[in-house]
């Protein structure tokens, strides 16, 4: 830093010692002891003609209060997410085939300087969740073209006496009116410390919440209620909208919108939430019969970072561009109630949620356009309620970790075929590698309906995943060939060790009506448990496609008294435990014969069994318990009126 560097920031220091704790007022119109100089203050209230401002920098563009145009920012990021969060006014990121790069961890180079790139799995056709990321020490942020204002710490309060001292950003006279909280102020000092000029800058805030750098348009860090408004940002990775600083903002019929044709970086939109149209970084929102857009590469539409949580109730999400969520959340707490959220691009979840994070839906519509784009995606807590969730060209949902349960809400996928690892689906659960969200994976569903417009139902691979239905109506696609796929996995995408990356999957139907095969080989391991009247009518066929080796494996069916097994070909079971009946499509006792040959039970259809232990009864203990949505909902809080 140079001589010059270190006045101006110690002759602020001085000012900023000299006004703690007195006010930012004078004698006669716009008076302040402080003698030719500039200072730079965000807008935390305004009552009549007072102003509290919190104090700090505008640094870079062509001029600057409180420092130099060449000086570094003060904030100091930590983690290594600090360097790349710092937006460019660069092309849109280059697009690759892997939707992983959309939702993966930041590499963060040597120098801050340095764009970060990225990791990428170049054959991966299905949005990941991102790693946590790792504190690699600090790095500075690196400043974007144009102005752009640091929070300091220091309060101080401006009375206006005189308003031909206010102006616009471009020259023009400006009024007291014109001062919102949130705006950012010049302030000219001429050399007998009268204020000269006050400005109402049109600059961006640097903003470093829970040790990640942000370039945000407009930033609340106090409390405060909007009604009405627009709020938009044009500019490169720029944040339109970010709550810090424990702030709890409302906003009710607000325009929020996000537009450039610059992007994000895809790994920093989705573990930060960086370039989101409104991110809760360290705050609280309540979002109530808004509209929130983003056009822009790696922008999602509500946010909810690290600290944050954000309410969502009777608003629009919608997105345009590829990496572009309407809902997420990455630590943070994500609540809504009769939301629309729509997205377009490709690798663009409706939902998503990771790192630890948690969401509770009731009510309304979440829809994806674009391939990869599954309407809900993570490794967190997520529960939807008399939701509807449809996902037009891609798998419908993926559970990498935590856990996806679903009340009375209909789900709709339409998975290409793409041979993505071996199979096509519409509810996967697998690991992919990049993250975890726990030790299981969860999928549980009481009503509603799952629909497959493309390839099986369920697909669970390289995780133990623990699969849940009550009560669910399937329509399966013409072209199905498995209702529950649990296997290894081709790894094209690096799921796990080829010919070692099976499945440990517990699955529980209560009260269900099951179509289509069950599959499953020598790596992998299933518990199949049938209770209070269920009914599967298909095969359970072993596939070694992805194995390395015969055995080690297993299939257990668990089977009520009241339930049933419509046996539609020959299967192979490890271990059968049976209270019902096990007949085919006509009535037909079904054969049971174990390995070695030897009739368990003899029957007249033409299918056979082929099992090593069967025996009655059948012991559910360890199957899944069903989940009750009045012990996980959220109620709508007061500041979201129904």
């Amino acid at each position: 830093m140079n001589k010059r560097n270190i006045s101006v920031i110690c002759a602020v220091l001085a000012l900023t010692v000299l006004l703690s704790g007195c006010s930012f007022l004078g004698i006669g119109a716009n008076k302040l002891s402080y003698s030719s100089a500039s200072i730079a203050g965000q807008v935390e209230s305004v009552s009549g003609k007072t102003i509290t401002l919190t104090l700090g920098f505008i640094s870079g563009g062509d001029d600057a209060s409180g420092t130099t145009q060449d000086s570094e920012p003060s904030a100091q990021p930590q983690t290594d997410a600090a360097a790349s969060a710092a937006p460019e006014n660069t092309e849109k990121p280059a697009q690759t085939d892997a939707p992983d790069a959309a939702i993966a961890p930041p590499t963060v180079s040597a120098s801050a300087s340095e764009q970060p790139e990225t990791t990428q799995s170049p054959e991966q056709s299905e949005p990941e969740a991102a790693a946590e990321p790792e504190n690699n020490g600090e790095d500075s942020a690196k400043t974007q073209a144009g102005a752009y204002f640091t929070l300091g710490t220091t309060t101080a309060q401006l009375k206006v006496n005189d308003a031909s001292a206010l102006y616009n950003e471009d020259g023009s006279a400006a009024k007291l009116t014109d001062i919102k909280s949130g705006a950012i102020l010049s302030i000219d000092f001429n050399a007998k410390g009268g204020i000269d000029k006050i400005t109402i800058r049109q600059v961006g805030r640097l903003v470093v919440s829970n040790g990640v750098s942000y370039y945000a348009a407009n930033v609340f860090s106090a409390d405060d209620t909007v009604s009405g408004g627009a709020y938009d940002s044009t500019k490169a990775g720029e944040n339109t909208i970010i709550l810090d600083n424990g702030a709890e903002v409302g906003f009710t019929g607000t325009a929020i919108s996000r537009t450039s044709d610059s992007g994000s970086d895809s790994g920093q939109s989705a573990a930060y939430g960086v370039g989101a149209a409104l991110l809760a970084a360290d705050g609280t929102a309540y979002v109530e019969d808004s509209t929130v857009t983003a056009d822009a590469y790696g922008a999602a539409g509500l946010f909810a970072g690290g600290k944050g949580v954000v309410y969502a109730g009777d608003t629009t999400v919608d997105t345009s561009k590829d990496v572009s969520f309407a809902l997420a959340a990455s630590g943070g707490k994500l609540y809504a109630w009769d939301v629309m959220a729509n997205t377009k691009g490709d690798n663009s979840p409706a939902v998503m949620c990771i790192g630890g994070s948690a969401a509770v839906i009731d009510g309304g519509e979440y829809n994806t356009e674009g391939a990869d784009s599954p309407a809900v995606c993570g490794n967190s807590a997520i529960t939807f309620n008399n939701a509807s969730l449809t996902a037009r060209n891609s798998a419908a949902a993926n559970v990498l970790g935590g856990s996806v349960t679903l009340f009375d809400s209909k789900l709709s996928g339409n998975m290409a075929d793409n041979e993505q690892n071996g199979t096509t689906w519409t509810v996967g659960v697998y690991n992919s590698g990049s993250a975890s969200g726990g030790d299981t994976a969860s999928f549980h569903m009481v009503g509603g309906s799952i629909e497959s417009k493309n390839g099986g139902i369920f697909y669970t691979t390289n995780t133990k995943s623990d699969i849940l239905l009550s009560g669910v109506e399937i329509t399966q696609s013409e072209n199905s060939n498995y209702f529950l796929r649990c296997t290894g996995n081709a790894n094209k995408a690096g799921w796990g060790a080829a010919g070692a990356n099976g499945a440990e999957c517990g699955f529980t139907a209560i009260s269900q009506k099951i179509d289509g095969n069950i599959i499953w080989d020598s790596i992998s391991k299933l518990d199949f448990y049938m209770q209070k009247g269920s009914t599967l009518t298909g095969a359970v066929k072993t596939d070694q496609t992805y194995s390395n080796k015969v055995g080690g494996g297993h299939c257990s069916m668990y089977i009520s008294e009241d339930s049933k097994w419509i046996v539609t070909g020959d299967s192979v079971v490890t271990s059968l435990y049976s209270e019902g009946d096990i007949v085919d499509a006509k009535g037909k006792t079904v054969t049971i014969k174990n390995s070695e040959g030897k009739t368990v039970v003899k029957g007249s259809s033409e299918y056979t069994v082929t099992v090593q232990a069967y025996s009655s009864p059948a012991d559910f203990t360890n199957a899944a318990k069903l989940p009750v949505w009045t012990e996980l909902q959220v109620q709508r809080p007061s500041g979201l009126k129904k």
